[in-house]
């Protein structure tokens, strides 16, 4: 049997499927789904009745059956959140139901999930759109990341700083993260180094 290669935080828990509902410590649908293409190299756990499986090169989605409900059409498919699953398709990021519809059409560049009902997108610059399409912040961001407690962090081309949902300013990054962060660092690293001094 061909073995998968999960990734960490998206792939099957092999303590969570044990027992005789599995093989070799996957469930037993994925793992025919396995042993029936071949090819299979990516599966995730099952998020409200289905699980993100990647075929050949493409990501698609199946059923507790273990039938596909959303054939592998996709270069790059998320995990449903809210009923919604970023994917990616001839280059273009977009969202879909559980049905396989785009409900927010396949036109972005890139996209992040949702997070607080806004998920950031973007089409030359960054913004937010709600779960609907609507643009609620205007793509004029060189980056946007995730909504947190009310406000999301944005990068102007000169400064990281945060906005509420009304894209107003609250606040700036504090300066010696913001620096680091644009040369690629990551805050613990910074921290650890600052402490280590």
């Amino acid at each position: 049997m061909t073995a998968l290669a999960l990734g960490l935080g998206e792939s099957v828990h092999v303590e969570r499927h044990g027992g005789d509902d599995a093989v070799d410590g996957f469930p037993k649908i994925l793992a025919e789904l396995v042993i029936a293409e071949m090819d299979v190299i990516d599966a995730s756990q099952f998020f409200g009745g289905l699980a993100r499986v990647a075929v050949g090169g493409k990501n698609g989605y199946i059923n507790t059956k273990g039938e596909w409900s959303i054939q592998p059409i996709y270069e790059f498919a998320d995990d449903f959140i809210a009923g919604l699953a970023r994917v990616k398709r001839d280059g273009k990021f977009g969202f879909i139901n559980p049905k396989g519809e785009a409900v927010i059409p396949l036109i972005y560049e890139d996209a992040r999930n949702f997070s607080e009902g806004l998920a950031a997108v973007k089409q030359g610059k960054w913004g937010f759109i709600d779960d609907k399409g609507a643009v609620k912040i205007p793509l004029q961001y060189q980056d946007a990341f995730f909504f947190t407690d009310g406000t999301a962090r944005v990068y102007n081309g000169e400064k990281i700083f945060y906005v509420d949902k009304n894209n107003k300013w609250v606040k700036d990054e504090p300066k010696h993260e913001e620096e680091w962060e644009m040369q690629g660092g990551q805050q613990g690293e910074k921290h650890e180094e600052k402490d280590e001094k």
